[in-house]
């Protein structure tokens, strides 16, 4: 027994009999100290007995939590509140207990509660943390950005802040955040590998390679050798990234297969292709010899069997459940025999070597039909699914099981895009003709962005994880007019995207990955009515007054960033009643046609998305004029009340980011297109003479 234990134990004898609460409450905390939390328990809830006091409520919630009894820890953590509802510690403490519960929502109230009573970064931090999890990325964005605020200097804050704005591609921002971060860790691998992307996703290689170089000095030497490989690769060095992988490999690393995948394709570009074969050989026996797949070739596939083996036993479950005996399930499982044979390995690693000779990841993973089936159940994917005949396509479709995916949730037709013609779309199509579905699905070679279906795709799924930022913008652009699923948020200054949801799937190279749901349309922030919460995000109706050509005064939003499905339609400003936020998508020509009753948001969400199907067929580019030479801080509404001058505009856009400069503006007809294209050319817009052709000309 300890001193001070025994000292507790002396000091409360004589007390027992007696009823000393403080002194049971001095010999819990004396027991936990000692780590005897049974008899700590018994103490403190004698002295709970005896006199409930606010502080051993609490004591007793964080000895409960401490044996792994959430549940109970929550109810003495809600005792403890009851008796003093103003510490704001205990707030937190009962966030905790209900996150590790699963219960978030209530965990994010709790958390906020205790902020409202003291501000602390910490409980900032972890309220940004619960956010987060949440899939609520813009809230926990401000969240971390206010709690940077409070503390600038603060390495988990820093490390936060830096972590959400590399979500939202705001990779020169989040830069400055994980230096901060790294000065203060420099033991912590991941810091110094979110860092290194940051700096390769932003372009900037020889920041990237200062730091791996920097890393070489560390106990990451490995990943940092590996990094500095696939630096070399990018510029095309093939010699530069062998050596370094070769020197990898001397470490003797368990992951070796993948580092001889990689070596084999730095010698593919050198022309050296035998040589490659040969490694690439060698990494499949590696894996032999291990007892592990095949499929575990690929780098986007973690090294265990059985983790592997357990989702694809749960999916062929799921899926077989779903659809029955029959061609799908047939095609899905061609699919997983064929990711873990040989040959197509072989074809997979020359022709992806071959054709991604610069690109930073080159990998192949797997999205199970698991995510598929929840994403079609969310509200704007089951309206997509209302319309007649909805058809889906799969950017980077990869061996086509998603298309069978597709399929079989209710979509009548899918069509596959991929960039490696022999490997990934010879093989899916001669599957998908094997299982007799050829007349449902098809698959293209060459760049989905340039592809007609695109605008006529109810969903378009995007497994662009690794896709380069310049494709994926020009992919989003394309495919403008449906639900789109992608595995990278929107880009903070990509304003024609906006979440509907956020979810979290299980794939071959992440447990927890997002996948975000998003529909098109136009943000704002105004002050508006906030509504009833629908399903815990807030989601409200709002009534603005602004610029409204159609006399209408509606407007359509939601709390916090969590979107109902935005719409095409005019940019609109506006005022409203009521004192809280509300993120505002306007769409006037359909939300007239909504009820302003309507039971829950995905109701509303379903409407609004039938009904922009209904109305809205893809827009006649003859009806659309470019404008360039659009000066620093000019208005929409200066804009448009320039061009009405020809004829009334049914839409005004001014461009942000790589448009900066630009606009567009949408007639009603051809005819007024043409006209305002030969009117308003060298009309002054702020001072500057504007720049009108028409979309097909002005856009190249």
């Amino acid at each position: 027994m300890g001193a001070a234990v025994g000292l507790a134990l002396a000091s409360v004898v004589w007390a027992q009999d007696a009823g000393d609460a403080a002194s049971w409450s001095a010999l819990g905390r004396s027991l936990r100290r000692e780590q005897r939390p049974a008899e700590a328990e018994a103490a403190l809830r004698r002295a709970l007995q005896l006199s409930p006091q606010a502080e051993d409520e609490n004591l007793l919630g964080l000895l409960l939590f401490e044996q792994q009894r959430p549940e109970e820890a929550a109810e003495s953590f809600r005792a403890a509140i009851a008796r003093n509802p103003g510490d704001a510690q205990v707030y937190s403490n009962l966030a905790v207990a209900l996150s590790e519960l699963g219960r978030s929502e209530e965990a994010i109230a709790s958390c906020r509660l205790g902020l409202a009573r003291s501000k602390s970064v910490k409980a900032q931090n972890f309220l940004g943390e619960l956010l987060l999890g949440s899939g609520r990325i813009e809230e926990a964005m401000q969240i971390f950005r206010e709690s940077w605020a409070m503390a600038p200097a603060e390495p988990e804050t820093n490390h936060q802040l830096g972590s959400v704005l590399m979500l939202r591609s705001a990779f020169a921002e989040a830069v400055p955040h994980l230096l901060q971060a790294l000065q203060h860790r420099g033991e912590d691998k991941s810091l110094w590998s979110l860092l290194g992307y940051a700096y390769e996703l932003d372009d900037k290689d020889a920041q990237a390679e200062t730091l791996f170089r920097a890393m070489l000095n560390t106990s990451f030497k490995e990943a940092a050798l590996w990094r500095l490989s696939r630096l070399a690769r990018v510029r095309g060095e093939g010699e530069a990234a062998e050596k370094l992988l070769r020197e990898v490999l001397e470490l003797g690393s368990k992951e070796a297969p993948r580092y001889r995948r990689e070596l084999g394709s730095a010698l593919f570009i050198q022309g050296r292709e035998a040589e490659a074969e040969a490694e690439w050989l060698g990494s499949l026996e590696e894996l032999r010899k291990a007892g592990l797949s095949l499929v575990h070739f690929n780098s986007n596939f973690e090294f265990s069997e059985t983790r592997y083996q357990e989702a694809r036993a749960a999916e062929d479950a799921a899926f077989r459940h779903h659809v029955g005996q029959g061609p799908l399930l047939e095609m899905l499982r061609a699919v997983r025999r064929r990711e873990n044979t040989s040959d197509w390995l072989l074809t997979w690693a020359r022709e992806s070597a071959g054709r991604f000779r610069g690109a930073r990841l080159v990998s192949y993973g797997v999205t199970y039909f698991q995510a598929w089936r929840e994403v079609c159940e969310q509200a704007p994917v089951q309206a997509a699914l209302s319309a007649d005949a909805p058809s889906a396509v799969v950017v980077g479709s990869a061996l086509g099981y998603q298309c069978a995916f597709a399929l079989a949730l209710g979509f009548s037709r899918c069509v596959g895009y991929d960039l490696l013609c022999d490997s990934m779309v010879a093989e899916s199509q001669k599957m998908a003709e094997e299982s007799g579905l050829s007349d449902r699905i098809q698959f293209h070679c060459g760049d989905a962005s340039a592809a007609g279906e695109l605008q006529q795709a109810a969903l378009v799924w995007m497994n662009d994880d690794s896709f380069p930022r310049e494709s994926l913008r020009a992919l989003r652009a394309a495919a403008r007019s449906a639900v789109l699923v992608s595995y990278r948020a929107p880009e903070i200054e990509e304003p024609h995207w906006r979440w509907a949801a956020v979810l979290k799937a299980k794939v071959s190279w992440n447990e927890d990955q997002f996948l975000h749901i998003l529909t098109p349309g136009t943000e704002m922030s105004v002050r508006g009515t906030y509504g009833k919460g629908y399903g815990g995000y807030g989601k409200g109706w709002g009534k603005g007054y602004g610029f409204d050509p159609w006399g209408k005064g509606m407007m359509m939003g939601a709390y916090g960033g969590m979107m109902m499905p935005p719409m095409f339609g005019l940019k609109g400003k506006g005022k409203g009643k009521g004192k809280s936020p509300l993120k505002v998508v306007w769409h006037q020509s359909i939300l007239p046609s909504l009820p302003r009753h309507l039971r829950s948001a995905e109701a509303a969400a379903a409407a609004a998305l039938r009904l922009r199907r209904e109305e809205n067929q893809p827009l006649d580019p003859a009806k659309k004029v470019w404008i360039g030479n659009i000066p620093e801080g000019a208005t929409w509404k200066e804009l448009q009340t320039l061009v009405d001058e020809v004829a009334k505009s049914k839409w005004v856009e001014i461009f942000r980011g790589k448009g900066k400069g630009t606009a567009a503006v949408v007639y009603a007809t051809p005819e007024e297109a043409s006209e305002a294209v030969s009117k308003l050319n060298g009309l002054s817009l702020g001072g500057q003479s504007i720049v009108v052709d028409s979309w097909e000309k002005g856009t190249k």
